[in-house]
């Protein structure tokens, strides 16, 4: 997996197949949830973090926008 180009300020990343792509989810996930484990220690009991469900149903009614979307705004305000 590399990064190829930088699209709308983001990197793109091009994998080799299903599986370098889910190896490479994997690896973001452990990042983030490392990430978190260390900058919120108490969340875990807290209930800080909603769960992936609770996640779900909040999302779901919510407007979709693209990047491009969100930088129109971003230039007429």
């Amino acid at each position: 997996c590399f990064t190829t180009e930088i699209l709308e300020g983001f990197d793109v990343h091009r994998t080799s197949g299903l599986f370098d792509t889910v190896k490479k989810y994997g690896y973001l996930t452990q990042s983030i949830t490392s990430y978190y484990r260390l900058k919120f220690p108490g969340a875990r009991n807290s209930r800080a973090c909603p769960t992936y469900d609770d996640f779900a149903r909040r999302c779901e009614n919510l407007e979709k926008l693209t990047i491009t979307d969100v930088f129109a705004v971003q230039l007429m305000q």
